[in-house]
């Protein structure tokens, strides 16, 4: 904790020995906005208020949390409609009937999580000012804007995942259409949520890419775990098809996106889990 200097005091009104704190959750301060902190002033350099700004918002995770909307999906695509997933000819259309379901089942899922934001607050008294930090808890913004927003870059995104899976090995000259389903329903389950989460913010983005390998981060961005289980699951799912096991969901790409749906609930149990977990 830093003091302010004799000299500081004293062109403050303040009496010689007159001590002003200061707590900040993220860490030290300069002195420079230690000062501005202890007359009320806001920070001038980037230190506290860039960090309360770029604070990645926390996920509050319960038992409803789950995607039990993947679950739902599954459950369409290999019993309700299975016999049309299964034919060529009506594969592309089973599967872009699914979508809506996807879409709508992803925005109620989001709609049940409350989101912890950092927030800065002053205490002043006779001789000290205090500023400290603390979290509120929000429900998550669903505006329609920002759902129109997310809509939109998780169709662009799509083409993303498209060249992607193209990259890894998805036919070039065969199967366009079916490609384009799997990354469609692949961006609903990654990008879609993201945005949704941590909107456009280039420093909660920085965050996440920095923290990828940091697993008290994950359990604490709980959205952002399911996104990266839904991401692995449909590239483990690549790796039943060339398995001698004649099955019909062995066909491409019903096997992708199945795995996707399966690791975004697997994800989400592992979240639920790691809630018990003190970090």
């Amino acid at each position: 904790m830093n003091n302010i200097s004799e000299k500081s005091k004293a062109g403050m009104g303040l009496k010689k020995g007159t001590s002003i704190k200061k707590s900040v959750t993220w860490g030290d301060v300069d002195d420079g906005d230690s000062k501005n902190l202890a007359t009320g002033a806001e920070p001038t350099s980037p230190t506290l208020k860039s960090k309360l700004h770029s604070a990645t918002p926390m996920i509050q995770f319960k038992f409803y949390n789950i995607p039990f909307q993947s679950l739902g999906i599954i459950y369409y695509l290999l019993y309700v409609d299975y016999q049309s997933l299964i034919k060529y000819d009506t594969i592309n259309f089973t599967l872009l009937k699914a979508l809506p379901l996807t879409y709508f089942g992803q925005l109620l899922w989001l709609s049940t999580f409350s989101v912890a934001v950092p927030i800065s607050e002053k205490k002043r008294s006779t001789t000290t000012t205090t500023t400290t930090t603390a979290t509120r808890t929000k429900r998550l913004d669903l505006s329609p804007s920002l759902v129109f927003a997310a809509t939109l870059a998780a169709l662009l995104s799509s083409v993303v995942i498209y060249a992607v899976a193209v990259l890894l090995g998805s036919p070039i000259l065969a199967f366009q259409s079916q490609t384009l389903l799997f990354s469609l329903h692949l961006s609903m389950l990654v990008t879609f949520p993201l945005i949704m989460v941590y909107q456009f913010n280039s420093n909660h983005w920085c965050n996440l890419i920095v923290e990828l390998s940091n697993w008290k981060f994950l359990l604490k961005n709980s959205v952002y775990l399911v996104a990266l289980a839904s991401a692995l699951g449909g590239w483990a799912g690549v790796l039943t098809i060339p398995l001698d096991w004649d099955r019909d969901w062995q066909m491409y790409p019903i096997s992708l996106v199945i795995g996707a749906y399966l690791g975004s609930l697997v994800g989400g149990v592992l979240c639920f889990i790691g809630s018990f977990v003190p970090v």
